[in-house]
């Protein structure tokens, strides 16, 4: 399905060469390949992506329902018919349940990608592999969490008169900032973890990404512009109206 995209990507980039992370040798990564290519995979393997999405989707919704955390409590909290919660504490034990449960899909998604059966019932298929891919994703998220307290905390500072502290305290709350930055160097761990492989050399993951940090941090850029223009836009007109049932208009928003 995407061997038209691929003549696209090749005609934009003639001189770019396959990324071959078994090596230390540093490949030119293309920059149109960075940003489409895990759409291009997408296409290629669709029918088992849906197969797959629709049965974690299920499984989320069931949790977001039993956690009080739907997609219709954000606007529509006071109603009487779905239970909508606003704990905190138990908001974050839900996060953390819902980026365990993308571990697992990441998981299934790699290796179905790569030729595995997909089969019904995935999800409680739970192994090492998959809590080890969990647990990746949370540091990542952690290492992610840095940055956006580091901006927290520049925005709640009170200035300090003496300019050497307010500099001192500037200068080492900003390096938060490029810890997200560092980590993104290292996001393939997450694919070598799915598979099942207990050692891989973070020095020759360095090497293969040197000299790309910009050009990924430029489509993960454009990837996330993307997917926040399709959810901005879900959240501002997929909304409820007061026709129907709630229930079930819940379950499908939930759902999508």
């Amino acid at each position: 399905m995407s061997n038209w995209i691929e003549k696209i990507y090749k005609f934009m980039n003639p001189s770019t060469t396959e990324i071959d992370v078994s090596t230390s040798n540093k490949p030119n990564i293309g920059l149109f390949r960075l940003i489409f290519y895990p759409f291009m995979m997408l296409l290629d393997k669709i029918g088992l992506w849906f197969k797959l999405a629709i049965e974690y989707s299920i499984i989320l919704t069931i949790i977001s329902f039993a956690f009080g955390y739907s997609y219709i409590c954000a606007y529509n909290a006071n109603n009487s018919t779905i239970f909508c919660n606003s704990s905190v504490w138990l908001y974050w034990a839900y996060m953390l349940i819902k980026i365990v449960i993308l571990g697992f899909f990441a998981t299934d998604w790699i290796n179905i990608f790569l030729g595995k059966k997909c089969m019904f019932g995935q999800f409680f298929q739970i192994s090492s592999t998959k809590l080890k891919t969990a647990g990746v994703l949370m540091v990542f998220m952690a290492l992610l969490a840095v940055g956006i307290g580091a901006g927290y905390l520049l925005v709640i500072r009170v200035p300090n008169p003496n300019w050497k502290i307010e500099m001192g305290y500037f200068t080492v709350v900003s390096c938060g900032f490029l810890v997200p930055i560092f980590a993104t160097r290292f996001y393939s761990i997450l694919a070598y973890v799915a598979q099942g492989k207990d050692s891989f050399a973070l020095k020759t993951i360095w090497k293969t990404t040197s000299g790309q940090t910009l050009k990924i941090l430029f489509s993960l850029f454009t990837i996330l512009i993307f997917a926040i223009f399709i959810l901005g836009n879900y959240i501002m007109y997929f909304r409820y109206n007061g026709i129907g049932n709630l229930v079930i208009f819940a379950i499908i928003s939930e759902l999508f």
